[in-house]
Order: structure tokens, then C-alpha cells, then sequence
């Protein structure tokens, strides 16, 4: 028992032993000075040393762990910002966070740093900003130093001669919003002596704006059986693209349709519409770092003679044939009942030419019998006619 528990307490110790640790020896430095870090770690992992100040890594290298520690050295140069610095050391298994201050000493605030331009105010992302400052000592230009304008990265200044130091920056679709720090420092060495010098201003980040170009529809006015075809083209007010992330809805009578990207700047979408009228529509653009913008319109859509027949037409040839259908139907069935009419009446007559035939041979037996025989076969053969003609005329009714 007593042996496990000393096993346990082994394992526990040499765990802490070898625990990442940090050790910055004070709490705040100068520029100038060494910073000087410190403590334990695994012997099989490299460790990473990150310094940031204002979000902006300023030192970010790898060391080797040594014997379950690491001890690591770096002059803070005059060209490093000022300020809360927050130092990170990790390995793949842990890592661990302190905080230093460091000041300005008296060397590295030898030289005046005054901004010439950006002006103080809001300046949008994805805009072009042209920052320059004028490095002088005691009122002499200085035209040898080193200067660095911190801004999302160290940015090197180009000498332009009289002190001036310049450079033209893009701020990026998705800069931090709000204030931001632009730093710039400066710094020479001369006799192996080291001066220096640094100054901010602060600006304002605003959204970027995105410009949309409507170029299609040209039109504004269209007939219901028009298929309508948009087309936009999307960039930012640089000239540069949208992100992959982006997207862009066309919004119609409330509803939201997505269009479809088909190059770096162009989304497309095709739709028809059933209903005539005057609508609305809003093309609106997000990308993926809360960007985003829209462009309004309205189109037309009625219905002329042309179209009306392109739409109702099936359905009036349909009614036109029924119609006609109906109507010869009704037609046909009047000349049959016509034509019945007519030929009864003539098969009446008929009989009664008949009566008056028998009438005068055998009654008063005034005729010749081949005269009443010869009459009486043309009367029986115009008999037999309208029955044929009203057996066919029975025949096409019941057909119909």
C-alpha cells in the first residue's frame, strides 16, 4: 500500500515538473532592454513564443525545450510598440498566458513621429489609405531610421528624402470595425547607440461599400409570357472581388430567391411571372464578414393581344370547336327535321292523289284501267322514293 501511494505521488510530481510554465522575471520593461522569459516544459516538444500588443502579433518564434526547460532572450527593440504586451508560450499539449508592460524609455522617444496623413475620421474597409509621417530630431529631418507603421501587420515605410516616410495600404474586407490604433515607430542606430521615436492616431473602421451593377434586365417593361433574365455585377468600391463565402438574393413580392454566382463578379437569375402590375424588387449582397449593400428597381408587366393569345389561346380554339361542334350538331338535326317535314307532307299529298285515282276508276268508272294502272305505278314509285329518302334521313339522325 505504502509503495503504490509513493508511486502515485511520484507520477503527480514529475507531471507538475515538467507542466508548461512561464516565468517574465517583472512585470514591466523598457525598450531597450532584454526581455528575459523562462520555465519548464516537455523535453519532446519545441515551444512557440507569441507576443501580441493591440491584437498584433509583433513576435512570434519557436525555441527548443532543454532538459524539461527553456530560457529564451530577445532585445526589445525601439521598431516594437509600447503598451500591455500579452505573451503566449504552448506546446501541442498546453500553453500559458501573462501580461508585461512595457514603456518607453528616453532613447526611444528621441525622435518626433507626426502624422501628414490619414486625418483623423472613418475611413470604410476595402478602401485604399495612404499613411505618412515626417521623422525629425530636434527639428532635422531624419532620412536614415528605420520606421514600421503597425497596423493588422508590421508594414515597412519607404523613405521618400526630408524626412518623410510613406506607404499605401488596403484595409481589408474584414478589418476589425470600429477605433484602431495606427502605430507608427521609428528607430537608428548610430555609434552603437540606438534612438528612436514613436506615435498613434486612432481612425474609425466602418463596413465596406460594395457597388452592384444592374445590367440586366435593360428593360423595365414586359409581357407575362416574358421569361425575365437578371444579371448583376458585384465588387467592392476598390475593385476587388467578393469572397467565396458571399452571396446575393434577389428579393420579389416578398419572396427571396438566391442568384447563382458564374464568375468572380457576376450572379445571375432567371424567373416568370404571372400576374401583370408594377413590382418592386431589391437586390441585396452579404459577404462573410458582415459586408453588405442592395440596389432597388421595379418592373412592369401587362398583357397585350399577342400575349393574351400566346396565354388564352388553346383555351378559345377549344371553345370555337366545341362551338362549331354544337353548332353543326344543331344544324344537321333541323335539315333532317326539315327535310322529314317536307316529305311527309309530299308523301301525304301522294296518298291522297292515290284516293282520288281509286275514286275515279272505281266509283265512278269514268278511267280506262291502263290509264289507272299506269298512274297508280308512278304514285306507288314516287312512294317508294320518300320512304327511301326517309330511311336514310332516320339513319343520319340516329348517327348523330
Amino acid at each position: 500500500m505504502r509503495k503504490t501511494f509513493s508511486l502515485f505521488l511520484f507520477f503527480i510530481l514529475c507531471t507538475n515538473l515538467f507542466s508548461l510554465s512561464l516565468d517574465t522575471y517583472k512585470g514591466e520593461y523598457s525598450k531597450g532592454e532584454v526581455l528575459k522569459l523562462s520555465g519548464a516544459c516537455d523535453d519532446n516538444s519545441p515551444i512557440e513564443i507569441i507576443v501580441s500588443v493591440y491584437d498584433i502579433i509583433i513576435i512570434n518564434e519557436l525555441i527548443d525545450c532543454h532538459n524539461n526547460s527553456f530560457n529564451y532572450e530577445k532585445r526589445i527593440s525601439f521598431l516594437y510598440p509600447h503598451g500591455d504586451w500579452e505573451i503566449t508560450i504552448q506546446s501541442k499539449k498546453s500553453k500559458v498566458k501573462s501580461k508585461i508592460k512595457v514603456l518607453p524609455s528616453r532613447e526611444s522617444s528621441y525622435y518626433v513621429i507626426t502624422f501628414l496623413s490619414p486625418i483623423l475620421g472613418s475611413y470604410s474597409r476595402e478602401s485604399s489609405l495612404k499613411v505618412t509621417v515626417k521623422v525629425t530630431n530636434a527639428g532635422r529631418n531624419v532620412d536614415d531610421a528605420n520606421v514600421i507603421l503597425w497596423f493588422f501587420e508590421p508594414i515597412e515605410l519607404l523613405n521618400k528624402g526630408d524626412g518623410i516616410y510613406s506607404r499605401d495600404i488596403n484595409l481589408r474586407f474584414n478589418e476589425r470595425l470600429g477605433n484602431k490604433k495606427l502605430i507608427v515607430t521609428a528607430e537608428s542606430k548610430k555609434n552603437n547607440f540606438y534612438f528612436g521615436g514613436e506615435d498613434s492616431i486612432d481612425i474609425n473602421i466602418e463596413k465596406a461599400k460594395i457597388n452592384i451593377e444592374l445590367l440586366e434586365p435593360k428593360e423595365k417593361f414586359f409581357e407575362l409570357t416574358d421569361k425575365i433574365y437578371f444579371l448583376v455585377s458585384v465588387s467592392y468600391e476598390s475593385g476587388n472581388f467578393l469572397d467565396n463565402n458571399s452571396f446575393v438574393i434577389i428579393t420579389f413580392s416578398d419572396s427571396n430567391f438566391f442568384m447563382k454566382r458564374t464568375s468572380n463578379n457576376l450572379f445571375e437569375f432567371s424567373m416568370s411571372i404571372s400576374k401583370s402590375g408594377n413590382f418592386p424588387f431589391s437586390i441585396l449582397v452579404y459577404d462573410s464578414a458582415g459586408n453588405n449593400s442592395y440596389l432597388s428597381s421595379n418592373l412592369h408587366l401587362s398583357c397585350s393581344i399577342l400575349c393574351l393569345i400566346k396565354i388564352y389561346g388553346a383555351y378559345i380554339i377549344s371553345i370555337i370547336l366545341i362551338i362549331f361542334i354544337l353548332f353543326y350538331l344543331f344544324y344537321e338535326r333541323i335539315s333532317i327535321h326539315i327535310e322529314e317535314k317536307l316529305l311527309e307532307e309530299e308523301k301525304k299529298r301522294i296518298n291522297k292523289l292515290v284516293e282520288e285515282l281509286q275514286k275515279e276508276y272505281f266509283v265512278r268508272a269514268v278511267m280506262p284501267y291502263s290509264t289507272y294502272n299506269k298512274t297508280l305505278a308512278e304514285y306507288k314509285s314516287k312512294l317508294a322514293v320518300i320512304e327511301e329518302k326517309e330511311r336514310i334521313l332516320k339513319k343520319r339522325r340516329d348517327n348523330l
